[in-house]
């Protein structure tokens, strides 16, 4: 009789050791897995800004100008790439019986840009997705006693569909006579071998013509 308690005892004693094994495992892989949930994704890197982002940093107006004459073209960027300019020349000189403050022949217009590349830290390319010129070729309206005469001419922009902005700090090696002759205009610049660019410029390729940033 005490034999068979011993057995059955023993038994019973095997059954609860292999129970408690089974609960300590599926602890272990609960706790597992909620820490596997607790545990933070790993943390990406910081995405790129968009190519557009380089107009929010332009300055606000670009001026197309010999530096001598009464003539001049102004464009002024958004944000967002679009744009609004005007070409204007005056000639005070010329008047009339109803304007004898002179005659101004100007085009104002609007259009946008779009990043395409970006060269370099002080390099990236443009492309000029739409221009349009308010107002008809020949269109004439006095105020003031100046007559204003509507022409076909965004003087600076012309030439073609692809632009580009060199940032200051740019080097001046490989840039164009006429992108020199150009910048120097409006702003009184000399050029000399090994320069940097010292200030911002909206670089027409095809009339090779630059427009310099005024307000940095």
């Amino acid at each position: 009789m005490m034999k068979k308690l011993s057995t059955a005892l023993a038994s019973i004693a095997i059954v609860m050791t292999l129970a408690s094994c089974s609960t300590s495992v599926a602890g272990s892989q609960d706790s597992k897995g909620a820490s596997d949930q607790m545990s933070p994704s790993p943390v990406s890197a910081s995405a790129e800004p968009p190519l557009s982002a380089i107009f929010a940093s332009v300055p606000q107006e670009f001026i197309f100008a010999s530096g001598a004459g009464a003539w001049s073209t102004q464009v002024n960027i958004a944000a967002d790439g679009t744009f609004t300019g005007q070409y204007h020349d005056s000639d005070m000189g010329n008047t009339g019986p109803d304007y004898p403050g002179g005659t101004v022949d100007q085009c104002n217009f609007t259009g946008k840009f779009e990043v395409t590349a970006k060269v370099s830290d002080y390099e990236y390319t443009l492309n000029l997705v739409s221009l349009n010129k308010e107002g008809n070729e020949g269109d004439q309206t006095i105020v003031n006693g100046i007559l204003y005469n509507t022409v076909d001419n965004a003087y600076g922009l012309e030439g073609g569909s692809e632009f580009a902005f060199y940032l200051p700090g740019r080097s001046t090696d490989d840039l164009s006579q006429g992108f020199i002759v150009w910048a120097s205009g409006p702003t009184g610049w000399q050029h000399t071998a090994g320069d940097t660019l010292p200030f911002w410029a909206l670089y027409n390729v095809g009339g090779d013509q630059a427009l310099v940033g005024m307000d940095q």
